[in-house]
C-alpha cells in the first residue's frame, strides 16, 4: 500500500522547525569559580568570621561560670576524696 508507505514517512520525518532551534547555553560554563582560600589550620576561625560579618574578640582570660544558687538548693554537695592514711 503506497498510501501507507507516504502516511508511515511523514510520521517518522524529522520536524524541520525543531531542527533550527538554538541550543541553551550550558548552565555549567555560566557558574562562578568558587574562591579558594589556602590559610592555617589556627586561622581558619578567624576568617570563617571575617567572611560571615560576624566579629572576634579573643578573651582575655578564660572566667569560670557563676555558680546557679538555684541548683546548689536541690543538689548535694560534692563528694569529698577519701583520705589515705600511711
Amino acid at each position: 500500500c503506497v498510501l501507507c508507505a507516504v502516511r508511515m514517512a511523514e510520521r517518522l520525518s524529522v520536524n524541520k522547525a525543531s531542527s533550527k532551534k538554538s541550543k541553551k547555553p550550558n548552565a555549567a560554563a555560566a557558574r562562578p569559580v568558587p574562591k579558594v582560600y589556602n590559610i592555617h589550620p589556627a586561622g581558619f576561625r578567624l576568617l570563617v568570621q571575617e567572611l560571615t560579618g560576624n566579629s572576634f574578640e579573643p578573651a582575655t582570660e578564660l572566667q569560670p561560670k557563676p555558680s546557679n544558687s538555684r541548683l546548689q538548693k536541690f543538689a548535694p554537695p560534692p563528694l569529698d576524696p577519701p583520705e589515705i592514711t600511711p
